[in-house]
């Protein structure tokens, strides 16, 4: 079977924001964050402007072709070419621009700075802001199955994959200033104050609260995951399969947020530290990071039999590794990688890796009614039938989570990468494990002097999840094709405290009150009662 086949997408955006001031506040001074606040000494300001403004589009054009070729009665092979062609980010009225990093500037060229009442600046529009390698769009594809038997099927394939990126990386390019429209950031030394709630934009400050600039590597070479797999697939008996697989992922070229001009860590003015001291924050997207996965699938799966029990059981064993990672946090606060950081330091267990899952659903259908085995008429029939049940019960290891130190103790200019010191492992045995001292919080120190620390990346296992959900429901059946439903549902129906550790808590924040205790935890018991027609 031959087939071919053309798409074409248009990504287009639009937006005006306008951007309040912003006041951030660390430990720095006092040791704690709120006394800071108190005092009225933030260690970073932004004044606000016109801010996030775009009318930005991106066009690209996809052809597959694939083949499915039956070699024998056992053998079936399916081969596949897909080919993406992406054309560039252009801004269509000339609010964006990009960031170049040899030169230091921003990129296109700026038009005339003479403006109007009301009006901003405008950069050359219509330019070609991020463009691709066109060379590594060409994705194949190869697919096997071989039947050994009537009950056993051996599956096999091999295919290149590809993404875009994040919507949220391209719209960053928005941030750049323009005549009339910039935010400019204050920074506090690292020893004294001399910002205030009272003066948080100093004037004797103006020239070196430079704005920030973002933008993403041009040419950008595609995202690549090479993935691969192997199952076998076999039939037990009538009602029972099991699936046994391997899956496999390498991928390369993928994004990851490089904070490039973070100064030195060291004493002194922090602008001389810095590649370019006339700028503060520049974040670039680069795509250099690569991420490694490799899984066991198990599965069996008991279909519906006579007696109206059916069950699937499903358990995951996998790994995941990346160097790209550093996603905590909200989206105010995210972690990226700092210049200072090498690559191969980055490396670490992924921010998404979870080790081990099983979830068993299983499903009974009462045998009561037309066709079942008791009260199969009369007016028992009626009541009885209809009934069944159905649970999910769910297991997994948590996550892994990395520990940083709060502000910027190393007055670099950004909170990037920097790591405490790990001097053993953190994490506890499960029977010393509480709520208020998840992980040995001693096991982390903070650097001597101006230095990264050596912790890295997912240093510490967060909490597994176990959880049970409920379904009880009734289907009346009407002489058509239509049918009504009631279903009493309970989620998490033993209301177990599932904990959990996010970017936005302070759990992994090194010396804060919060340090290693357990705060926020999914939801508890839900009970609902549902009604469906069909029809």
């Amino acid at each position: 079977t031959f087939r071919a086949g053309v798409e074409f997408r248009q990504h287009y955006n639009f937006y005006v924001m306008q951007r309040r001031s912003k006041f951030e506040f660390y430990d720095r001074y006092t040791g704690n964050s709120f006394a800071d606040f108190l005092l009225g000494y933030p260690v970073r300001t932004e004044l606000g402007s016109e801010d996030f403004r775009g009318n930005f589009h991106q066009n690209s054009l996809y052809c597959y072709v694939t083949d499915t070729w039956r070699a024998s009665n056992q053998l079936t092979l399916s081969m596949g070419l897909r080919y993406e062609l992406r054309f560039p980010w252009r801004d269509k009225r000339g609010f964006m621009s990009n960031f170049d990093p040899v030169k230091g500037k921003l990129f296109p060229q700026l038009l005339s700075s003479a403006l109007t009442a009301g009006k901003t600046g405008r950069f050359e529009p219509g330019y070609p802001l991020v463009s691709w390698n066109k060379i590594s769009g060409v994705l194949p594809r190869l697919g096997a199955s071989l039947r050994i038997s009537d009950q056993t099927v051996i599956r096999s394939g091999y295919g290149i994959y590809s993404n875009e990126p994040d919507l949220n990386m391209i719209q960053e390019m928005a941030k750049n200033p323009r005549p009339g429209a910039r935010r400019l950031a204050f920074l506090a030394p690292l020893d004294n104050p001399v910002i205030s709630l009272s003066q948080p934009f100093p004037k004797d400050l103006i020239d070196s609260a430079a704005p920030n600039r973002s933008g993403m590597e041009n040419i950008l070479p595609m995202a690549a995951t090479h993935s691969w797999g192997l199952s076998f697939e076999h039939r037990l008996v009538r009602h029972l399969r099991i699936h046994l697989g391997y899956h496999g992922s390498h991928s390369s070229n993928r994004l990851e947020t490089v904070s490039i001009n973070d100064a030195m860590p060291g004493i002194g003015d922090r602008q001389d530290r810095r590649p370019f001291p006339h700028l503060q924050t520049v974040e670039l997207p680069f795509a250099d990071a690569d991420a490694w996965f490799h899984g066991l699938h198990l599965q069996v799966e008991k279909s519906p039999d006579e007696r109206g029990f059916s069950a699937l059981i499903v358990f995951d064993w996998s790994k995941q590794i990346e160097t790209g990672g550093g996603y905590q946090g909200p989206p105010a606060r995210r972690r990226f990688r700092s210049r200072n950081m090498l690559l191969v330091d980055n490396r670490a267990l992924s921010e998404f890796h979870v080790p081990r899952r099983l979830v068993v659903t299983s499903g009974y259908e009462l045998p009561f009614g037309p066709s079942k085995t008791f009260f199969s008429e009369g007016f028992l029939s009626k009541i009885l039938s209809g009934w069944s049940f159905r649970s999910i019960v769910s297991l997994q290891d948590g996550g892994w989570y990395t520990i940083y130190l709060p502000g910027d103790s190393l007055d670099t200019g950004s909170y990037h990468s920097q790591w405490p010191d790990r001097i053993r492992n953190p994490n506890l045995p499960d029977a010393q494990r509480t709520r208020s001292r998840w992980f040995d919080t001693e096991a982390f120190v903070k650097p001597l002097g101006y230095e990264y620390g050596n912790a890295g990346r997912s240093s510490v296992e967060g909490p597994g999840t176990f959880n049970l959900d409920l379904s009880f429901s009734r289907t009346f059946n009407f002489q058509t094709s239509r049918r009504l439903e009631l279903r009493l549902e309970a989620f998490n129906a033993i209301n177990r405290s599932n904990f959990i550790l996010t970017g936005s808590s302070k759990t992994g924040e090194y010396g804060t009150p919060n340090f290693g205790v357990l705060g926020e935890s999914q939801p508890g018991r839900q009970i609902q009662l549902a009604v469906k027609y069909y029809y």
